[in-house]
């Protein structure tokens, strides 16, 4: 019989990405990097919102995030979140 792989057994790379052209740049690497070398999907979300309630959902699946973004991230919570309290890696692209 096959084994079928649930959501908790996989694992995902979160991109919180603006809409832009060089974003869609950075972000198309980042899902071609974590799905060839490491196999792992990705959860696309356009806003730091999106990105915590997807968080939230899937704590225990999401390893890595990464926020490809024009604006200036000024919270520390922000941080803190998309990070699950320094429990996975955070990559912070910003474009002038």
């Amino acid at each position: 019989m096959a084994e079928h792989e649930t959501d908790v057994d996989r694992l995902y790379g979160l991109v919180v990405q603006q809409p832009g052209k060089p974003q869609d740049l950075i972000a198309r690497y980042v899902r071609l990097l974590l799905n060839f070398r490491y196999g792992m999907e990705t959860q696309e979300v356009s806003t730091v919102a999106q990105g915590v309630a997807v968080l939230q959902e899937h704590a225990d699946s999401v390893v890595c995030t990464f926020l490809i973004q024009g604006e200036e991230v000024n919270s520390r919570a922000t941080i803190g979140t998309l990070t699950l309290r320094q429990k996975i890696p955070l990559l912070l692209q910003r474009f002038w």
